[in-house]
């Protein structure tokens, strides 16, 4: 999907190609440590079981659920004060820009709001102790092994993106145009943004696995999040045309577009929380997106040249291993539309996160 990228090929209505590995700090790994647990795709405090009532005998012992850090259960990843994690405050300054952008991209009837579901959707997958760590080949190589079991694949789209997540390590491997058969990627940087820095950013430079530097991991709508029918997170989306230069959380922008109304890399889109969604007819996809659009908001993260999206939103794609709810859900196919959110509700936020 970036610009900078020199082997990139502009599909029809899809991003291009290109291949990064990064690592990126889940920020939250200790969490389970600490007594909180991932509930309904959520984190809330373990709670002690209520006594038997009366002379009623208790109830036996349910055998423990293995340790496991909280985020590869479904949590959220990365730091609590990541500005993916952060609650949009009440009364935000509305950017100068917005109605500018709603008239040229947010309701622009040209232009779809929809979800990145199938054939660009993207991956995770968890490594455990008996993972294979096998050595990535190519320009996607890393001086150590990285854990990639024989039997995960990538998405079928040009950019063939999967994420990693290691609990032991607290890390997430982004792959993007990797190559299963010959364990390779296209290009490949190391970023290490654990612990404090684990913001779902980056400071390295100029390259990274998504035209804004952004990590492919942050933003994410993960598949029990639909099943729970909650979001704790601020999204990540692409647009088709962004505009020249970027606004933090972005540390670049790949985009080139002039024109009036176009929609900056790091730029975060919000749905006006005065919308109250009980009174519209949503899909249960649609009742959690909107939900989190509401606190969280989303942030542009790459360009998807050539497609008529006005917000593409990144969501996981299901594999063998957990199985699929979008159709249940409300999105019966992929790239699915969000129809029932009212587009005149969208507005763009003034750049307040300030970088850590």
């Amino acid at each position: 999907m970036s610009s900078h990228d020199p082997d990139s090929q502009e599909l029809e209505g899809r991003p291009s190609r290109r291949a990064f590995v990064v690592l990126a700090g889940a920020g939250v790994a200790a969490l389970g440590a600490a007594g909180i647990a991932a509930t309904s795709g959520f984190l809330r405090p373990q709670q002690p079981a209520a006594p038997g009532a009366g002379a009623q005998p208790a109830a036996p012992a349910q055998p423990a659920e293995p340790a496991q850090p909280a985020w590869t259960r479904g949590s959220r990843l990365f730091s609590a004060d990541s500005p993916w994690n952060t609650p949009i405050p009440q009364n935000p300054a509305i950017d100068p820009a917005s109605a500018a952008v709603q008239k040229a991209v947010l309701r622009n009837p040209k232009l779809v709001v929809n979800t990145i579901l199938y054939s660009y959707g993207i991956p995770f997958y968890t490594a455990t102790a008996s993972t294979p760590r096998r050595q990535l080949r190519g320009r996607g190589a890393f001086d150590d092994p990285i854990p990639l079991d024989p039997s995960w694949r990538p998405n079928a789209g040009g950019d063939r993106k999967m994420n990693v997540l290691d609990p032991q390590r607290g890390l997430v491997y982004e792959l993007q145009g990797y190559d299963a058969a010959n364990r390779s990627a296209y290009w490949a940087v190391t970023r290490d943004i654990v612990n404090d820095k684990g913001d779902g950013g980056t400071s390295f430079g100029r390259t990274g696995p998504t035209g804004s530097g952004l990590s492919q991991a942050a933003g994410v709508v993960r598949i029990d999040e639909i099943r729970a029918g909650r979001i704790d997170h601020a999204l990540s989306f692409i647009t088709a045309d962004p505009a020249r230069g970027f606004r933090y959380p972005a540390t670049h922008g790949d985009g080139s577009n002039t024109a009036a109304g176009a929609i900056q890399e790091g730029m975060r889109v919000q749905l006006d929380p005065a919308l109250d969604l009980t009174t519209l007819d949503l899909t249960d996809a649609e009742r959690a997106i909107g939900r989190a659009l509401q606190v969280y908001g989303a942030f542009c993260s790459d360009t998807g040249r050539g497609n008529n999206m006005a917000m593409g939103f990144y969501m996981e794609k299901p594999t063998a291993g957990t199985g699929d709810p979008y159709k249940a859900a409300g999105l019966p196919e992929d790239w699915a539309q969000l129809k029932n959110i009212p587009r005149s509700a969208y507005r763009v936020l003034a750049a307040s996160v300030t970088k850590r």
